[in-house]
């Protein structure tokens, strides 16, 4: 009985609508361009292409700046004084070098194909971790060598040797191997994976539950603690450098200067005019030269 009423009901639909489907199901959409695909494929090629220019040209720049001012501190004669400087230089160097080459093929989409081994991966972040808590440590330590050099120059002079200045290097680089350390102790835990791509080599796709214990770990060490030091040092400084200013002879204004300077130049001219009608005087005469009559001698 329904068979018999559905077979009417499809031969009365007319014949040009089931047309109008079958065509536009195969017509393209003509609000959507051809060619959408391939213009963005290549502005994102283009835009891939200069991140990639800059971080080769960032790159460059670092070794070369790092090196002209190693090589300017080398020649300096207080060598003391620029240990800390010369420090965070080499660590500049060693990034450098070694980690923003890594960085460059792990975040640029030309080298999406890379893979990692495990090893490899877990090296990579060493060296994130490492060189980025040698940069921080040094830069703070650099702030308190300028505090005692500011606030406190004769204890500076005193106890600022270059045997202090290794030793504080060999602490940082002590804490910042010791908290490098952790990736190599079963963590980040990649699971069975034998390899990993380099877009993936980071922290962040790690899925080990220590993850956010190393973070709050790395955020206490590497960035609170030095922040804390280098704001208080600075603040001290601050306050030394407002107290000096505050202790010092008030500056007398501009108008001031200009006034004491034409008084200088009126009294200096007319101290010039008085020496000059002196000397253009005749010579002053004798009354009994003057009045004698007889012969000059």
């Amino acid at each position: 009985m329904m068979a018999a009423n559905i077979g009417p009901m499809i031969a009365s639909v007319p014949h040009h609508s089931v047309t109008n489907l079958n065509t536009n199901q195969t017509e393209p959409n003509p609000t959507v361009p051809a060619d959408l695909g391939v213009v963005t494929s290549s502005q994102s090629q283009i835009k891939d292409l200069f991140g990639l220019f800059c971080m080769v040209t960032l790159n460059l720049i670092a070794l070369l700046a790092n090196t002209g001012v190693m090589v300017a501190i080398a020649r300096a004669p207080h060598l003391k004084r620029f240990a800390f400087v010369c420090h965070l230089c080499a660590v500049d160097l060693l990034c450098a070098i070694l980690l923003m080459p890594l960085g460059i093929i792990s975040s640029s989409a030309f080298f999406g194909t890379v893979v990692f081994t495990v090893l490899e991966c877990q090296v990579y972040i060493f060296l994130n971790v490492f060189l980025i808590c040698l940069s921080i440590l040094t830069i703070t330590a650099i702030s308190v060598e300028r505090y005692f050099y500011i606030v406190h120059p004769m204890r500076y002079e005193v106890k600022m040797t270059i045997n202090l200045a290794i030793g504080v290097m060999l602490l940082i680089w002590v804490k910042s191997v010791l908290l490098a350390m952790v990736p190599l102790f079963g963590w980040p835990a990649y699971g069975p994976q034998s390899s990993i791509a380099a877009a993936h080599c980071s922290l962040h796709a790690s899925h080990s539950r220590l993850r956010s214990v190393f973070s709050v770990l790395f955020s206490v060490a590497c960035f609170l603690f030095p922040a804390v030091v280098i704001f208080g040092v600075y603040g001290a400084v601050y306050k030394v450098a407002r107290s000096a200013a505050l202790q010092q002879v008030p500056a007398v204004p501009a108008w001031a200067n200009a006034s004491l300077a034409k008084n200088r130049s009126d009294s200096i001219n007319s101290q010039t005019t008085m020496i000059t009608t002196t000397r253009s005087l005749p010579q002053r005469l004798s009354p009994e030269r003057a009045f004698s009559g007889g012969k000059l001698p």
